[in-house]
């Protein structure tokens, strides 16, 4: 018999903030052939709805000071995603997954700095920080 998270989180426990929580994915672009132009990738969108939305500790807020310079940690959130859904940090800076969702002010993009996968039990813990673009 295999442990599965599935249908764990039920409404009393979800944290689902106003306007819900968007996943956003840009696929790699590339250039049209030798001598070409630059063509972006396409981007998708797919709501997530099992999910938990918790503002980080300071215990994590200092580990990811630790691993990875400096952090406000009140653009610190840990996201708990019980759907199937699996997030995954970029290492070459190219944010190709952004989680959209209000922070109880407004809409922000979130981009994943830490993701904890599980598959086999339709789980994921990620640790995301807002997203300020260029600025």
């Amino acid at each position: 018999m295999s442990l599965d998270m599935m249908d764990t989180i039920d409404t009393t426990f979800q944290s689902t903030p106003d306007g819900g929580v968007t996943l956003v994915t840009q696929e790699p672009g590339g250039y049209t052939g030798p001598g070409g132009t630059w063509v972006s990738g396409a981007t998708s969108t797919t709501d997530l709805n099992l999910v938990t939305i918790q503002q980080a500790s300071m215990k994590t807020a200092q580990f990811m000071m630790d691993h990875g310079g400096t952090v406000n940690p009140t653009d610190l959130r840990v996201v708990y995603i019980n759907d199937g859904t699996m997030l995954y940090p970029d290492d070459d800076g190219t944010f190709a997954q952004i989680l959209r969702f209000s922070d109880g002010k407004e809409v922000r993009d979130w981009r994943v700095r830490e993701a904890d996968n599980r598959p086999w039990r339709n789980y994921c813990k990620a640790i995301v920080e807002r997203y300020r673009g260029d600025a």
